[in-house]
């Protein structure tokens, strides 16, 4: 995804040269690009300020918007900054921050035009990833750490330690062993985190 010039380019491995697969048109837009996921059939959803949009697979011709809206939200929303696809459902689960800067997290079920909130008022959005069982992993900035949330039981848990709080946690990632890692932004260092998964 190039943030300036709003298109999304495809390199082979060892390629010299990258290929323009998607390549935007919508002046608005520029520089308002957040996030690219791929599902598993290759369709890509890209994330705007307000919504986010599916362009399908082999051509990325023909594209919908898959939530969101297209000018205006009723809160003012800024992104979403977190995005995950269920490639068993093709839901939609977002990472939403207000211009509150109140966070919450979303579920847009395939085909709906609505959105569920399955979280809200959350100090501060930062970063969100999911694990295999769907359980969702989010950081805020209120306790400068991370949170563990399981959308089926609506269990939330705070999962780091006082002695392993965060500062200012940008990124989070599963690796395919199960670990965390966390990206701090102010300390410019990545931490690993072996987690009990909730299941």
């Amino acid at each position: 995804l190039h943030y300036k010039h709003y298109r999304v380019q495809y390199w082979q491995k060892n390629a010299a040269i990258g290929k323009i697969i998607i390549n935007g048109t919508d002046v608005v837009l520029v520089n308002k690009v957040l996030r690219i996921e791929l599902d598993a059939d290759l369709n890509i959803y890209i994330s705007y300020n307000l919504f986010v949009r599916k362009w399908f697979a082999p051509d990325y011709t023909h594209r919908i918007v898959v939530a969101g809206q297209w000018k205006n939200s009723v809160d003012n929303s800024i992104g979403p900054i977190g995005m995950y696809i269920d490639n068993k459902t093709f839901d939609l689960y977002l990472f939403v921050v207000a211009y509150t800067y109140k966070g919450r997290i979303e579920k847009w079920t395939y085909g709906s035009q609505n959105a569920t909130v399955l979280l809200s008022n959350l100090p501060g959005a930062k970063a969100m990833t999911v694990d295999c069982n769907i359980n969702i992993y989010f950081a805020t900035t209120d306790q400068q750490g991370l949170y563990q949330f399981n959308p089926l039981t609506q269990k939330l848990n705070f999962i780091t330690a006082a002695r392993n709080n965060l500062d200012n946690p940008s990124a989070i990632k599963f690796d395919r062993d199960g670990n965390l890692y966390v990206l701090e932004r102010k300390q410019n260092q990545l931490k690993k985190f072996s987690i009990i998964l909730d299941e």
